[in-house]
Order: structure tokens, then C-alpha cells, then sequence
């Protein structure tokens, strides 16, 4: 078992604090009992992200011509520094093998790294 704490080092002077908007839910960047593995509204499920030396457009473009679960896996992709960041979300059903499921997406997300770099 590995305890850990977060404390919050954080302080406001006056009345004028207001907090920032967030990229993304938290649900979708919170990891269960391993890195990659998420729980959210609709169940478990996990999620990695990768960082890309292509502009946003050619990403997409790579993106429809995957053949994946578009229908049940989601990509979130934003423009960063250098290129673009890509996270896919994909279900895990139950009793099914999550570690499985989180190379599947690697699996995924690798070959579309490759396929932008040619």
C-alpha cells in the first residue's frame, strides 16, 4: 500500500479569486489504480495521450482514416507547442481486460505517430 497526501499551497489575497477553467473533467484525468485507467459517468474506461509533431489538421485527417471504434473511443486533440497533443478515451467493458484495452489504445496511438511521420 503507498499513502500519499496532497495538500493545496495556495492563498488569496482579498475577494478577488476566481478559479480557472479546466481542460478537462476531472474524471477523465483522474487514474484508478493504475496509470491510464479512469472511471467516468458512463464507467470505466482509460485513456493515454501523445504529443505529436503534426499540425492539428493533418492529425484529424489521420485520425478518419484509422479503422477504430469511432463510435465508443473519443479524441481529444489540441494545438501545443511543436504540434499537437491527442488523447483517446476508450471504454472498458466490464469483466473485460482494462491492460488490454490500454495497449489496444497505445497500439492505436503509436501507429497513428508512424502514419504522420511518413
Amino acid at each position: 500500500m503507498t499513502q500519499i497526501c496532497l495538500s493545496p499551497v495556495a492563498y488569496t489575497i482579498g475577494a478577488d479569486f476566481t478559479p480557472t477553467s479546466r481542460r478537462y473533467p476531472a474524471a477523465d484525468i483522474a487514474y484508478f489504480d493504475r496509470y491510464g485507467r479512469t472511471k467516468t459517468q458512463s464507467g470505466p474506461g482509460v485513456v493515454d495521450e501523445i504529443d505529436l509533431q503534426a499540425k492539428p489538421d493533418s492529425v484529424r485527417a489521420a485520425i478518419e482514416s484509422l479503422d477504430v471504434p469511432a463510435d465508443t473511443w473519443r479524441f481529444d486533440l489540441e494545438q501545443v507547442p511543436g504540434g499537437s497533443r491527442l488523447r483517446l478515451h476508450a471504454p472498458v467493458d466490464p469483466g473485460a481486460d482494462p491492460f488490454a484495452a490500454l495497449a489496444a489504445v497505445r497500439q492505436t496511438l503509436d501507429k497513428l505517430a508512424q502514419q504522420l511521420k511518413s
